[in-house]
């Protein structure tokens, strides 16, 4: 630990949200829906696909299921590894939901009173379904609708909220290549779908005999400038096409490319006035995938990714000065944005009877470029600022700060492993240790929040019936905030609970589980910082 470099009040979640904004313009600060759940612990998650591991203490590398398993598909999303990840139709439904709420002491409001700093809730629904005739071609699509909100103060009395939505499917189709080697190799034709819009509400904080809260429904007010934009609407199509080859039992190689397009429109609108800005972002993306079986215990995958993404934001602004009067008006470039990324994962396990071990280890990175136009550009933004302060009617007008140039790097690392126990067949018993790095850097801002923390997890399940399982589990976790400063170290535990419900000579089987968290700052007063959070995930599956 150094020194103290930021208030405690970097220790809130919503630091984490506002560092990955800061990275664009101030009219561009509208996150997009999976960074904001990627800020929030909520992705990515490599138990989506199983509530029956949420119930068993969050257990990710041991003791798998249909939904994880080491494989191109269920661990790599690899779409070319469809069609050998089973042999069998399904359809799946996953609905879900989460929720957090943190606070503290309030200082000076009296004794029992309390601050919250910052509250989220997420809603979704997520589905796949899957049509395979055994060898030769498999057809379906997975996707989900996600209703994502978070609060946090904007000011002293002012609290900002961000509102996500999503519907996205992606549709595979995953079928022997008719020539070259139709016994080894396979094509995979994927195509990704996506409508999002995200909204910024400003709402005064409410204030009761139990504290102040920023998730109440306070009166709504007008956004504090008119250029900031607050609504965005986001449409998403593209193509894939990736190739598998079968080498042996011991090494299975999928490659191959995405490429595909986000159309972004956002605006702030009021009666008297209108700012928007345009960009188109064209995506390419690829994928390397391998994995395979040594002998009949061990099971290995790998999967690497690499993106990149160029484009420039166009700028709308107008401003009416009255009747009679002369509209102020701007329109042209905003700033040039450049991002590139890169991510690597692995996964082995190794069954030993009755035994299993199970490691995993995973990286991402994505750095942001954004360049503003140059200084000779009449039509550019900054230009347009310039130009504002020679207007006298524009004189009570609030007006932001210029695109400056600015690079945000960001480096997350995960590794963990675990054992797991078979001790009859109606149960068994897991236990995993998880690291985790994440790290950011500005070249505006400087290094930081670093984010260090691990944990520790156990989970078990027991056939209670010929039909019901039941399950549970517990975790310890350890998580320093901003390892750059004090004062942002915390403690929590996990509980978890679940079951399983599978008819005798039924298609149809239920999965939930559900975890509960709750958490402390590890550190003294100001003022005892807390934090709650929930998570709900069930699954109806049908076999056909």
């Amino acid at each position: 630990m150094r020194p103290s470099r930021r208030g405690w009040w970097s220790a809130c979640l919503a630091a984490s949200l506002a560092a990955a904004a800061a990275a664009l313009p101030a009219r561009a600060q509208v996150l997009l829906y999976e960074d904001a759940r990627r800020d929030l612990d909520l992705a990515p998650d490599p138990i989506a696909r199983s509530p029956r591991l949420l119930g068993m203490g969050r257990l990710a590398y041991v003791l798998p299921d249909a939904g994880t398993r080491v494989n191109l598909w269920d661990f790599a999303g690899n779409p070319a590894g469809v069609l050998a990840a089973d042999s069998i139709s399904e359809a799946a439904l996953r609905p879900g939901a989460w929720s957090t709420s943190s606070s503290r002491d309030g200082l000076g409001l009296g004794r029992g009173l309390e601050v919250q700093d910052f509250a989220g809730r997420e809603n979704l629904v997520g589905y796949e379904v899957w049509r395979r005739v055994p060898g030769k071609v498999a057809v379906g699509a997975i996707g989900g609708l996600g209703a994502l909100r978070y609060d946090r103060p904007f000011d002293a009395q002012l609290e900002k909220r961000t509102s996500f939505s999503q519907p996205d499917a992606i549709v595979i189709l995953n079928a022997r290549l008719p020539f070259l080697a139709p016994d080894r190799m396979t094509y995979a034709i994927r195509g990704r779908f996506a409508a999002e819009s995200v909204s910024d509400e400003y709402r005064r904080t409410v204030a009761n005999a139990s504290g102040i809260y920023v998730d109440r429904e306070g009166v709504l007010v007008d956004p504090p400038d008119f250029f900031t934009v607050d609504d965005l609407s986001l449409e998403r199509e593209g193509v894939g096409l990736h190739v598998s080859y079968r080498a042996g039992r011991a090494l299975t190689a999928a490659f191959g490319g995405d490429w595909y397009r986000d159309k972004i429109e956002a605006e702030n609108q009021g009666d008297r006035y209108l700012s928007s800005t345009e960009e188109t972002r064209p995506y390419t993306l690829g994928q390397v995938s391998l994995g395979g079986r040594l002998g009949r215990d061990f099971e290995w995958a790998a999967d690497g990714r690499a993106w990149s993404s160029s484009s420039d934001v166009k700028y709308v602004f107008t401003l009416s000065s009255g009747v009679g009067g002369v509209p102020v008006t701007g329109r042209g470039d905003l700033y040039d944005r450049e991002e590139e990324g890169r991510s690597a994962r692995a996964r082995v396990r190794w069954t030993l009877g009755n035994w299993e071990l199970g490691a995993g280890a995973s990286s991402w990175y994505r750095k942001h470029e954004v360049t503003p136009p140059p200084v000779t550009d009449l039509s550019s933004f900054n230009r347009f600022l310039y130009s504002i302060y020679d207007i006298a009617r524009t004189d009570s007008v609030h007006l932001p700060d210029s695109v400056r140039a600015n690079t945000l790097e960001r480096t997350v690392w995960e590794a963990g492993g675990g054992i797991g126990w078979r001790p009859s067949p109606k149960g068994a018993l897991g236990a995993e240790f998880h690291v985790r790095m994440d790290e950011r850097e500005q070249a505006l801002a400087g290094e930081g929040p670093n984010r260090v923390g691990w944990d520790a997890r156990v989970g078990f399940e027991w056939l209670l019936t010929p039909v019901l399982t039941g399950r549970t589990g517990y975790q310890y976790r350890s998580d320093d905030r901003d390892d750059l400063s004090e004062q942002n170290e915390y403690l929590s535990h996990v509980v978890t609970g679940g079951f399983g419900l599978r008819p005798a000579g039924s298609r149809w089987s239920l999965d939930a589980g559900y975890a509960f968290e709750w958490g402390q700052a590890d550190y003294g007063s100001p003022a005892r910082p807390r934090f709650t959070r929930q998570q709900l995930g069930t699954q109806l599956r049908w076999v056909f």
